[in-house]
């Protein structure tokens, strides 16, 4: 058993799992290694990993490339670091996961908004026709219940957008498939910007709600072509009406400004 300044090494279980790593490859691929044991589950959710000196015996790599390699993954949320205790790998949650999105959210520009939305064209259509093969009766009264929410909320753009995301997150659930719907949470906040962005785009609101009825239809009618369409004539509407805007400028589409989600 190997020992590396009061830590030892187990070279049956660390050894295996921490193979060294040739010194001409960059921190990348440090993370990169490290991300591969977490997605093979010989590291799990909240296990604290070796310290940086350890880890740098064990890869055969220097402690700053060890060091960079850990700061790329605390910055993607894959580890954190916990003061006087040590590095731990986190939850890993979609949600987790998808927190910086938030301050990159923040910054977008129009043109980034409608690849948004032309990104959820190529996938929401998809997932709208699986769910009609699998939605069940609870599927749809969800999907009901969100609609009467939208109809009593179409004055109040904040409970509007409530309703908006739970009808898309039932249908999402609705597919009944574990990987789209983490897939899908993880891509959430990208169809939340799209929503507050269009928030005061004029008679988005009042078209969602006829565009989410068909949708609701297709699905309770269990013909996938039908809800693949309805969900790509929803989505293709709100792009339709963002572009619009874009073109517009910023005075003319305030001078218009009622208040909608998507």
């Amino acid at each position: 058993m190997k020992q590396v300044i009061g830590f030892q090494i187990d070279n049956q279980k660390d050894q295996e799992r921490f193979v060294t790593i040739e010194r001409v490859i960059l921190p990348q691929e440090i993370a990169r290694r490290i991300m591969s044991l977490i997605g093979e589950g010989q590291i799990r959710p909240g296990e604290k990993l070796p310290p940086e000196r350890v880890l740098a015996v064990m890869l055969g790599v220097s402690r700053p490339s060890v060091r960079e390699a850990l700061r790329a993954l605390q910055l993607m949320r894959v580890v954190e670091v916990r003061q006087g205790d040590g590095t731990y790998v986190s939850s890993l949650t979609p949600e987790l996961l998808a927190r910086p999105l938030e301050i990159i959210l923040g910054l977008l520009q129009d043109v980034t908004y409608l690849q948004i939305l032309e990104a959820r064209r190529m996938i929401e259509p998809g997932i709208a026709a699986l769910a009609a093969l699998r939605i069940d009766e609870e599927g749809l009264g969800r999907l009901r219940e969100c609609l009467s929410r939208s109809e009593q909320a179409i004055a109040d753009p904040e409970g509007f957008l409530d309703a908006d995301m739970d009808l898309h997150s039932a249908i999402v659930e609705a597919a009944q498939n574990p990987l789209i719907v983490s897939l899908f949470t993880s891509i959430a906040q990208l169809g939340a910007a799209t929503r507050k962005r269009t928030a005061y785009i004029s008679g988005v609101r009042e078209s969602t709600l006829e565009n989410h009825r068909k949708i609701v239809e297709a699905l309770a009618s269990h013909d996938a072509d039908r809800s693949r369409e309805a969900m790509e004539l929803h989505l293709s509407d709100v792009e339709e009406r963002l572009r619009n805007t874009v073109e517009k400028g910023p005075s003319e589409e305030t001078a218009e400004n009622e208040g909608s989600a998507v």
